[in-house]
């Protein structure tokens, strides 16, 4: 017999608890491209042309470490028990983007210039490798070659009837006509149907490999992709301090997250 009597459809609420999509994310990563322009922009202006924005669909999938600590076996007496260790390091962070064909040749797409100028820094005081241009440590002896990378989960916001003035938070007393004939014209506004549920840092990440996904002609209406790994210093929940922080931090404005100040310039473009 099915005990379905008292299931809630959870993708429709909302408000209160509601389960979190798997596909309502978004990666920023224009705190990597800012970085690096800055950089290029005083550094060596005459060496690399601007990396150019990398919009957030272009991360087709993204895969976080987990966060482990290793166990070590002690003895009492005759018998082993596990009691933590020492943290283990961090996996790395694997993203697949989308590799589009706007542009006369591969290299002209956004995701690859951004692969080839990080991986450039990342390899910063070293010769050229291939024919990418090699990067010199500039007259500080530095390079800046991690970045924090942001991750944003989304869930359904409630719909915006903005055609005939009518909101989700609109008076009781609006009549139940005027919503009715909004919502026979179809009038919501997608632009404010999302709203962030979470943000999640990956702290100081810098670029480990990438490559071109595999090419197949057996394989038909399939996409190729760019596969990228990276390493990250630490994975933060910045939305532990509640989700008025996380729209803060989304928007731009300067907190305390603990005892260090929040990176949030460049955060979403």
């Amino acid at each position: 017999m099915s005990r379905i009597a008292n299931q809630k459809n959870v993708w429709g609420v909302s408000n209160g608890q509601n389960s979190q999509r798997a596909d309502l994310w978004q990666v920023s990563l224009s705190a990597v491209v800012n970085g690096l322009n800055r950089q290029i922009t005083e550094d060596f202006p005459a060496d690399f042309g601007a990396v150019p924005p990398v919009a957030p669909f272009y991360v087709q999938s993204i895969t976080l470490p987990e966060l482990k600590v290793n166990a070590q076996a002690v003895h009492r007496d005759s018998r082993p028990y596990q009691v933590p260790d020492y943290d283990a390091e961090l996996d790395p962070v694997r993203m697949l983007f989308m590799l589009d064909t706007d542009y006369p040749t591969v290299s002209g797409s956004p995701v690859h210039i951004l692969m080839d100028r990080w991986r450039a820094f990342v390899r910063a005081g070293r010769g050229a490798f291939g024919n990418e241009q090699a990067v010199r440590l500039n007259q500080r002896y530095r390079i800046d070659y991690a970045f924090d990378v942001h991750l944003r989960l989304l869930r359904g916001g409630k719909p915006q009837l903005a055609k005939l003035g009518v909101t989700s938070n609109s008076s009781k007393s609006q009549s139940a006509a005027t919503a009715s004939r909004a919502l026979r014209s179809n009038a919501f506004d997608s632009a404010t149907d999302l709203e962030v549920t979470a943000l999640i840092t990956l702290e100081r990440t810098w670029l480990s490999s990438f490559k071109l996904t595999d090419l197949n002609y057996a394989q038909g209406n399939t996409h190729a992709m760019i596969e990228a790994a990276f390493f990250a210093e630490n994975v933060l929940n910045e939305s532990a301090r509640g989700l008025d922080a996380v729209l803060e931090l989304a928007e731009g404005k300067q907190l305390e997250l603990g005892t260090r100040a929040a990176r949030t310039r460049d955060l979403f473009p």
